[in-house]
């Protein structure tokens, strides 16, 4: 059964919502974005690329197919949501780690004559797939904050991507619960493998993590060195929530729901300010949600909307392209697949 996900805002102390839908339309001196940095113009000609650009994170690895007979409608294959893919990649790993209370320098009795407050724990983690995430991280064990690195080699997640890199780490374990709570990654260009397109990332993902939800912040460079563009995800903000082990009860949530809302900056366009009206649904181990859509604002109050028929079937865009009234949608494409 679909459950209304619950929203855990407010977990995160650093939010940047803030940046989401205000604010400056360019970088700071140091962003990596090298594309256009004024608001993006929805048109009648663009504007299912530019959804669907939005919807995964960038055209880096371009899936329109152009037909030869300008009379045919272009094909949009929509490729898997790469900031949802990656937050359910690493929550994935997050869940992994674990702090064994039986390790020699680490003690729990309050009767302990000289007990450690500071152990450093490594291990190797497999996914079942030929990858691994391999952890070294240094962990005080009277607040449970901890700093270090993780090493991903080929580590593949539930959202259908895989990363290789190292990335440093800092967070809380909540040593009672045996659990990460609170996870920090920062990408020092760590490779991002979706479909055909091998993308660099340079920022940060904070993860907080409580039971069958967890919230995300995001503020990432997503880079193409092959074709020189990039794409820049301004304070992403997402919600989690996974469906309970019921039915049947297998280790696997029912379902995984998604809220998104962020600044996405695409390299050709410009910026879109992009929101989910209706959660993302997905079913286990699928990278292609089965229903949701994803609201895109841009200049001149016209918006967009990519509205999911299913995993299987694929998506359709609406448009409400002359702005007024707000929320009409006069123009709808036909159903585009998944990739």
């Amino acid at each position: 059964m679909r459950r209304t996900s619950s929203l855990v805002g407010g977990i995160l102390a650093v939010i940047l919502l803030v940046g989401c839908g205000g604010g400056g339309s360019s970088g700071s001196s140091e962003s990596l974005y090298t594309g256009v940095t004024s608001q993006a113009e929805l048109t009648q000609d663009n504007v299912v690329d530019l959804t669907m650009e939005a919807y995964q994170a960038g055209d880096l690895a371009s899936s329109a197919v152009i037909p030869l007979d300008q009379s045919e409608p272009a094909s949009y294959e929509a490729g898997s949501p790469r900031a949802i893919a990656l937050v359910r990649l690493l929550r994935g790993v997050a869940e992994k780690v674990r702090i064994p209370v039986s390790s020699p320098s680490y003690s729990m009795s309050a009767n302990a004559a000289s007990p450690m407050e500071v152990i450093t724990e490594s291990a190797t983690m497999p996914d079942g797939f030929g990858g691994t995430a391999s952890y070294t991280i240094t962990v005080d064990t009277d607040t449970g904050d901890f700093s270090g690195t993780f090493t991903f080699t080929g580590w593949h997640g539930e959202g259908g991507a895989l990363i290789s890199g190292t990335t440093s780490v800092t967070g809380n374990f909540n040593v009672s619960m045996d659990e990460i709570t609170r996870i920090r990654f920062t990408f020092h260009a760590v490779t991002m493998v979706d479909g055909l397109a091998s993308i660099t990332l340079t920022g940060t993902v904070e993860l907080s993590i409580s039971g069958f939800s967890s919230s995300a912040t995001i503020e990432i460079y997503l880079q193409d060195g092959g074709i020189g563009k990039t794409v820049w995800i301004h304070g992403y903000t997402m919600t989690m929530t996974e469906g309970p082990d019921e039915s049947p009860v297998d280790g696997i949530p029912d379902y995984t729901e998604v809220d998104v809302s962020c600044r996405i900056y695409l390299h050709h366009y410009g910026y879109v300010d992009v929101s989910t009206p209706t959660p993302f649904f997905f079913n286990p181990g699928s990278t292609n949600p089965d229903s949701g859509v994803l609201q895109v604002d841009g200049s001149l109050g016209r918006s967009a909307q990519l509205v999911v028929v299913s995993e299987v079937t694929g998506y359709f865009v609406q448009a409400d392209l002359d702005g007024d009234p707000a929320g009409v949608y006069e123009w709808t494409s036909i159903t585009y697949p998944w990739i």
